[in-house]
């Protein structure tokens, strides 16, 4: 992007009070959800998936290219988003606003329209050589290529142009990087030279040779066999261990006795690592350690789970269950699910609901709505308080309301439900509705995992921490041990990657998880995610084919 600036600074003065910082990028998205009445859920993850997918359709050429070529971009409303896109687009020309996309394609546009700047910026740039060329989009190599074009496509001998890059780890894709453009890189240039650095100086045999397995199964990349650089003490240093467990609670105790034995044993924090699929998997493991006294970064501190907005909701319901009849807890729930009763109908602290109906008469909506209500808590409240709240998901409607709220505020039903189904599962560990309202009250009054006071989470500076992290943001990092939980379907690969190149890039994801570690590589899977049956996820196989020798064990 700075070549970029560069040109555009010589060629059209563009100054830096023309760059726009990441805050104003979102004020000025902020504004335009106001104006279009749109309300989310998670306002900085909505803002996040909407300048990614901007970029993405800018790096695509707009938004009509985007959707001839099928681009899938990260919000739910394509029209929404075809509006705000093109209130960015206005916003930021009024402003003579330029982000990092239009800096690509003002470029592009220079270098067409004006053959003398194209000829003094291809003899100022003789030499041209790009790292991470496998993350390079299609409005970047266009300007590559007129930078240093073919020869026979206006220039009179070789370009000079140096290309590095691991195709193997494309993971980008939602940013506009193409795993064709390097793998066509020398079509575009006849008369390439390609160099395989095959030596991993990172990684133990039995490690590279699993990630080898893995990643052999993608069509879309250059064949090449790694080796390992490592020379170990023991031949078993290096051996991926798999493990099976019933569900995610035992997953994650296995997780901290590891820590701890490896601690023991000398290995700093610093050199262990969890890596997950996404944020919203691993809030769990955080409790744990921070339970435990281990200090742990992650790249989203989790909040305390018991203090959301569908804690409160559970909790509301389960005093109701209990047989309070506060106005407050039932002017907490009566809408949610949508009943249709107004908050009027509740005029006194203490809540009768046969009063309340008796107003509104027998062939009234309401009365029917409100007799169902009092059936529904009669049988909830002689229920286990884990049987209540799969009465009050599925019978009363909960999981519906949950659905219809993702779908009105924009934002991920996964992210919601897996809160719901994390406090679902708490309920298994008492045996009443009575015990579980302490219990939750207890725990919204703990400090959240990663919050300072708990001595858990590593204090700002603290470098000797375990790193929790996704897996895209460990790209270019490496550990001595690395845990990778949670291998299964639906969340590694992704549930949402349908299409067989999502898959692949699913593949390339896990490869570059696996490749972090140098000696110690744990993948776990559980048998139960939330009471749930789960499927060991595909890429286990792939890896696992019998050579490797792997050490496979159910615990």
């Amino acid at each position: 992007h700075s070549v970029f600036f560069s040109i555009l600074r010589r060629e059209l003065a563009l100054g830096p009070e023309s760059l726009p910082d990441d805050r104003m990028r979102r004020r000025i998205l902020k504004s335009l959800m106001n104006d279009m009445k749109i309300s989310v859920e998670n306002e900085e993850l909505y803002l996040d998936n909407l300048l990614s997918s901007i970029s993405l359709v800018k790096s695509e050429g707009g938004l009509a290219l985007a959707r001839k070529k099928g681009i899938r971009i990260q919000t739910a409303d394509l029209n929404e988003f075809a509006a705000l896109y093109r209130g960015y687009v206005s916003e930021m020309k009024a402003r003579r606003f330029v982000d990092f996309d239009d800096m690509i394609l003002m470029t592009q546009r220079l270098l067409n329209a004006r053959p003398e700047v194209l000829s003094y910026w291809r003899k100022k740039y003789r030499y041209l050589l790009i790292d991470e060329f496998q993350d390079i989009s299609t409005s970047q190599y266009e300007v590559i290529k007129l930078l240093a074009p073919p020869a026979g496509a206006g220039n009179a001998g070789a370009p000079n142009i140096f290309v590095v890059g691991d195709d193997d780890q494309n993971i980008y894709g939602f940013r506009g990087a193409r795993p064709e453009i390097m793998l066509g890189f020398p079509g575009d240039y006849p008369g390439t030279r390609t160099v395989q650095l095959k030596i991993n100086y990172r990684s133990g045999a039995d490690i590279v040779a699993a990630a080898s397995k893995l990643i052999s199964h993608n069509t879309q990349r250059y064949e090449k066999k790694l080796v390992s650089a490592a020379n170990l003490k023991s031949p078993e240093a290096s051996m991926p261990i798999i493990r099976f467990f019933d569900n995610v609670g035992t997953q994650n105790l296995f997780i901290l006795s590891e820590i701890k034995r490896l601690r023991a044993e000398g290995l700093p924090y610093s050199e262990m690592a969890a890596l997950y699929r996404t944020t919203a998997t691993y809030r769990p493991l955080c409790e744990l350690l921070s339970e435990n006294g281990i200090p742990f970064t992650a790249d989203l501190m989790p909040q305390n789970l018991y203090t959301h907005w569908i804690a409160d909701d559970l909790l509301s319901y389960m005093r109701i269950f209990a047989g309070s009849r506060a106005r407050g807890d039932f002017l907490r729930i009566i809408n949610r699910p949508v009943r249709w009763i107004k908050r009027e109908a509740f005029d006194s602290e203490t809540v009768n609901l046969a009063r309340i109906a008796g107003k509104y008469g027998r062939n009234s909506g309401v009365y029917s709505v409100l007799e169902r209500l009092y059936t529904d808590i009669t049988k909830a409240s002689a229920m286990s308080p884990y049987a209540a709240v799969s009465y009050l998901r599925r019978g009363m409607g909960y999981d519906d309301h949950l659905k219809e709220y993702a779908k009105t505020h924009r934002t991920d039903p996964e992210e919601l439900f897996t809160k719901l189904d994390e406090l679902h599962e708490s309920a298994l560990s008492v045996r009443s509705i009575d015990e579980w309202i302490k219990y939750i009250t207890k725990k919204r009054a703990e400090p959240a995992p990663g919050d300072k006071k708990t001595g858990g989470a590593a204090a700002e500076g603290c470098a000797d921490a375990v790193c929790i992290s996704t897996m895209h943001r460990s790209k270019g990092l490496e550990y001595t041990a690395v845990f990778i939980p949670d291998a299964n379907e639906g969340l590694v690969p992704y549930r949402l990657a349908l299409l067989p190149e999502e898959t692949e890039e699913e593949r390339r994801l896990f490869y570059v998880a696996v490749t972090r570690a140098k000696r110690r590589l744990y993948i776990l899977h559980t048998k139960l995610r939330f009471n749930r049956e789960m499927k060991p996820s595909r890429f286990i196989g792939e890896m696992d084919q019998g050579a490797t020798g792997f050490i496979q064990s159910k615990t």
